[in-house]
């Protein structure tokens, strides 16, 4: 696999098999995956499965629901369900109370994250922010009567032509 000649691929399918363990328990995987346009999934992907099987598996639960209409950085779930438990304190205590926000808004999956996604995208702007980077579209989806989640799509260099990717949430709780 070259994956770095793939960084705009889109995975449509994807299927795992185990093919060996290294001397340092890391768990080695078979990849396979059809190409579309769009995505830089693929390599990103492969720097998870690099951590060990948990994330794969992860990782290949997340491509089960393509994403449509927009790119996601996989690092990204990491940050959304509170997984970042090193680094700037800040980033560790929103990683945290991501977790939290999306539990009780009964988001517990990747896949379930990507539902919404999939959902917001092709709701209106709320609101939109620029830097020297691009622009910023915010669009909401309600959860019920529980709440709703913000996603920020970013258009890089502010071209709304291009595929966005998504840089943030914001949970909501409706109290």
């Amino acid at each position: 696999l070259q994956p770095a000649s793939h960084q705009n691929a889109t995975v449509s399918e994807s299927k795992t098999r185990v093919s060996s363990i290294d001397e340092a328990g890391q768990l080695g995987v078979n990849i396979a995956w059809t190409i579309e346009s769009g995505l830089g999934l693929a390599k990103s992907g492969l720097s998870i499965i690099k951590n060990g099987f948990k994330v794969a598996k992860t990782w290949f639960e997340v491509s089960k629901v393509i994403e449509q209409g927009y790119t996601i950085n996989p690092s990204k779930y990491e940050y959304f369900f509170g997984r970042v438990v090193t680094g700037d304190a800040h980033n560790v205590t929103r990683s945290a109370d991501n977790l939290r926000d999306l539990t009780t808004l009964g988001v517990k999956t990747e896949r379930d994250l990507m539902k919404l996604f999939n959902e917001a995208v092709t709701n209106p702007t709320v609101k939109t922010t620029t830097n020297p980077y691009g622009m910023t579209a915010v669009k909401n989806v309600n959860i019920g009567d529980t709440g709703r989640l913000s996603v920020g799509f970013f258009y890089e260099g502010g071209n709304l032509t291009k595929t966005p990717s998504i840089t943030s949430i914001i949970p909501q709780i409706f109290k």
